[in-house]
């Protein structure tokens, strides 16, 4: 892709500016507080849009800083660009209350919809945080933040068609983490719920068992006044012809006495048996309890049992496995891809000093010399510096080919010497891809003057 204009109605500073670019190397010059980093970020902004921030972010937010100084509610500007042998333009009103882009492409006269993704795929999927973490470098920012190794672990996901992009496998894993985490909680909550359930049916167990307990004390005591009593009658039965006479006369002289003291037992036996009938059926009501109580804390446990063979969280762990798995698949292919496209990068910038750039599992990147492995950390600034852009370098080729997006250096170089600038701009000549060089300083131009490196120039 090659920038060709870049039309700034009215952003920052800028109101009614032109500017034309050259297809290779451009050098955008002037002191401090001239517009280079609004022209920088105004490209950034035509390309990928310009969201105005909420709240305290709003304050220090690239809409916010870049508002134009005059008429704020009037925020355009336009960009003409070339991709896959067409001419394209693009305009944009910023203007939060009254945000538009428009894309049409001059080369046969169609319009095309930003809306709808033309443009998202004439960038080649690219988006504002992955152009500003490769192509785009920053004031001292040439290190990538952590979201680039996100996209490169979505990318050597990617088990799709060649040419096609990653599933988002970062997003999709933490969809599912979360999906997980939230069954895990219901069935933590329903665990709590069903042990809270047998915890009430333990009490009423607990209750029913003294029941009981009190209830066979009952019957034994009455029971044993029973059998006392029934004792008593069958001795009477029994008793010789003495006793059987001496109870004769003794009804002769007591016998409404005596009459009433045998009613009065009859009644006392038969309330006996009566409350044995009782306690016999209270009990047996009791046990059935007991039984029924038992019957459904076994129904409860085998609740717990079935939520701890959850199908669906072990079919997210499957999924997620899976997902694991095909993010392997063509990880050492990619990253061979990456680290051939960044080490001939850092070689010809450090002039064959650093042959390779390595990169272990935990994405810390360190380089080889040719004997051994150099941890950054080791390194001068200025040459962690050329590792971290050759990385840059690295994962733009890779995430979009040979079309890539211009690379751009905000006074990105405060840490080069002059020798490291100069193996920089040479090897930044070698290719095809267009180059933006904004700049307070006139080395970049000494440099190319010198070697006699065509180039565009802007001076504000």
């Amino acid at each position: 892709m090659k920038i060709k204009e870049l039309n700034l109605k009215n952003f920052g500073k800028f109101s009614g500016e032109n500017f034309q670019f050259e297809d290779g190397i451009n050098v955008i010059y002037g002191p401090n507080e001239t517009g280079k980093t609004t022209i920088y970020h105004a490209i950034g902004a035509l390309l990928f849009g310009l969201e105005k921030g909420r709240g305290r972010a709003a304050k220090n937010d690239t809409y916010s800083t870049y508002q134009p100084w005059e008429n704020k509610t009037w925020y355009e500007g336009s960009l003409k660009f070339e991709t896959g042998g067409k001419i394209f333009s693009l305009e944009r009103n910023f203007y939060h209350n009254e945000k538009s882009a428009r894309l049409i492409c001059e080369t046969d006269g169609e319009e095309l919809s930003v809306e709808q993704g033309d443009l998202e795929m004439l960038l080649g999927d690219m988006n504002a945080e992955l152009f500003f973490n490769t192509a785009a470098v920053g004031q001292l920012k040439m290190k990538p933040q952590e979201i680039i190794y996100s996209y490169l672990k979505n990318y050597i996901a990617s088990v799709q068609e060649a040419g096609s992009h990653a599933t988002d496998v970062v997003k999709a894993l933490n969809i599912l983490e979360n999906r997980k985490k939230t069954l895990e909680q219901q069935k933590k909550k329903r665990a709590a719920e069903v042990m809270a359930e047998i915890a009430k049916i333990d009490a009423r167990l607990e209750l029913t068992e003294k029941e009981i307990v009190t209830c066979q004390a009952q019957l034994k005591d009455v029971t044993d006044k029973k059998v006392k009593a029934d004792a008593e009658v069958e001795k009477e039965e029994i008793r010789g012809l003495f006793a059987r006479i001496m109870e004769w006369f003794r009804r002769l002289l007591f016998g409404r006495r005596i009459r009433e003291e045998k009613q009065r037992k009859r009644e006392e036996l038969l309330k006996i048996e009566e409350k044995i009938s009782f306690l016999r059926e209270l009990l047996g009501e009791k046990e059935s309890q007991q039984e029924e109580l038992l019957l459904e804390k076994d129904s409860f446990y085998e609740k717990l049992h079935e939520q701890s063979k959850d199908e669906e969280i072990k079919a997210i762990e499957l999924a997620m496995d899976r997902i694991r798995q095909l993010s392997m698949l063509r990880k050492e292919e990619v990253m061979e891809q990456l680290l051939m496209k960044s080490s001939e990068a850092l070689k010809k910038m450090t002039k064959g000093k650093y042959e390779k750039l390595l990169l272990n599992e935990n994405e810390e990147p360190s380089v080889w010399d040719g004997n051994r492995s150099v941890k950054l950390f080791q390194l001068s600034t200025g040459c962690q510096d050329q590792v971290y852009l050759a990385l840059r370098i690295g994962l733009q080729d890779l995430f979009l080919g040979d079309d890539g997006l211009p690379l751009m250096f905000d006074d990105a170089f405060v840490y080069f010497d002059d020798k490291r600038l100069e193996r920089l701009l040479l090897y930044l000549s070698e290719g095809d891809r267009q180059v933006f060089l904004f700049s307070c300083h006139k080395r970049e131009l000494r440099i190319l003057e010198r070697y006699q490196i065509p180039y565009g120039k802007i001076l504000l």
